[in-house]
């Protein structure tokens, strides 16, 4: 009996260190915790919301909204701004829906906004900025500049070749709304890969149906003694049911890696209804004075 209790005790353990542990039996280890407190504050919710625009300047929703899509995506904080995936950043590329209308319609940023992570979702103005935007060593993340967060953030880690870190993913309950909530879990395992310019790799999700929001690598760095800091290595990124994880730093001291376009959206999901935006009493002027004319 005892031989029994043992084995299991050892399976537990086994599965914990391994991080393969399923969302629905999962135990965060003391190093776990270590690792979710150090770096949970860098994370944060991103959504971006547009617009498309005809040749005459009006601008058009979708089925009776306002936007005519809206991205929501993690974002992480580095020293001099945040990273985020490129479909966060230029959503429209992105967006079987828009295919459609793509060469008779300009996309237009409509809001940008963020919060912090937490059980109630509180957006505020991000105050993007398209100029701000510049590449990585990914075709898939983007590093936007900004001082919304006051330049504080994770260091980058610029090395490449063999890397032995932490995954974190970031996940929610799947009929979470992340318009009106960003209560989050933390899914932390040790995890060892290699950074170089071939850009991503394919990663396995961690088990169960919860939503996956987005996640990063990180490695801890022993700077002076007794300090460790945590560096972010990799993206978590996905295309349809496959995850990779993207290198957005990986030889960057010593290439000027040229930026790349990453696959558009290639799906067109039927019949849309193109919703006009524009001011309504103005509308209701213009049919009233018609009428009168009449």
């Amino acid at each position: 009996m005892k031989t029994n209790i043992f084995k299991i005790i050892f399976s537990v353990i086994l599965c914990l260190s391994t991080g393969q542990a399923s969302a629905q039996f999962y135990v965060k280890s003391s190093n776990q915790q270590f690792v979710e407190d150090a770096v949970r504050d860098a994370f944060f919710v991103f959504s971006h919301s547009y617009q498309i625009r005809d040749k005459k300047g009006e601008l058009y929703g979708l089925n009776s909204q306002k936007d005519f899509g809206v991205e929501c995506a993690l974002g992480i904080k580095v020293a001099d701004g945040v990273l985020l995936t490129v479909n966060a950043v230029e959503p429209w590329n992105y967006d079987p829906k828009f295919k459609k209308y793509q060469d008779k319609y300009t996309p237009v940023t409509n809001k940008t906004q963020y919060t912090a992570l937490g059980d109630k979702a509180d957006y505020k103005d991000f105050g993007f900025n398209s100029d701000s935007v510049r590449p990585t060593t990914s075709q898939f993340v983007s590093k936007v500049e900004t001082s919304v967060f006051d330049r504080k953030g994770l260091l980058p880690d610029r090395g490449i070749g063999e890397k032995k870190g932490w995954m974190i993913w970031v996940v929610a309950d799947k009929d979470m709304d992340i318009a009106k909530s960003a209560a989050v879990d933390y899914v932390i395992y040790r995890y060892e890969t290699t950074a170089d310019s071939n850009d991503s790799v394919k990663i396995d999700k961690p088990g169960g149906d919860r939503t996956i929001v987005g996640g990063a690598y990180v490695i801890s760095d022993f700077s002076e003694m007794g300090t460790v800091r945590f560096k972010v290595c990799g993206v978590v990124r996905n295309i349809g049911e496959q995850w990779y994880l993207s290198f957005p730093f990986a030889a960057d001291e010593l290439n000027a890696v040229e930026a790349k376009v990453a696959p558009k959206a290639e799906a067109d999901l039927g019949v849309d209804e193109l919703t006009p935006v524009g001011d309504k009493k103005k509308q209701k002027r213009s049919k009233h004075k018609k009428g009168n004319n009449e």
